[in-house]
């Protein structure tokens, strides 16, 4: 036990691949970005809801566009940001945590992109 990452390994296991440029890593970057972009445009949506019940005399203030903004923030907030932030930490915890390799990794990544898709789907729609 020379090292601090050999009291988490296991006997004839090696040391998990921790690197930010590593394949995984970028997966789990990737969700974990989406997630950000989601929380930010979710913010945005807030401050206008606020900004339209407050009386502002701004282009937002119509109630078909506080419905828009209502409807949009509850779904980037509730369903993307934690969908997409849980799929990024489990990625991290289950090559770290758990040492456990990418297995599919490819078919991971058209998932990331299928979701990607659909999200950008339901906000034209919304």
């Amino acid at each position: 036990m020379t090292s601090s990452t050999s009291n988490f390994v296991a006997a004839g296991q090696t040391a998990p691949e921790t690197a930010v440029g590593s394949s995984w890593a970028k997966l789990a970057l990737a969700h974990i970005a989406v997630a950000v972009t989601a929380f930010g445009i979710a913010a945005f949506l807030a401050v206008m809801q606020a900004m339209a019940r407050a009386g502002t005399n701004l282009p937002f203030g119509g109630p078909g566009i506080y419905y828009m903004s209502v409807t949009a923030h509850g779904v980037l907030m509730a369903l993307v940001f934690t969908t997409f932030f849980i799929m990024g930490l489990g990625y991290v915890f289950a090559r770290t945590s758990l040492n456990r390799p990418l297995v599919g990794e490819k078919v991971a990544w058209v998932s990331f992109w299928v979701a990607v898709a659909g999200t950008l789907m339901a906000a034209v729609v919304i």
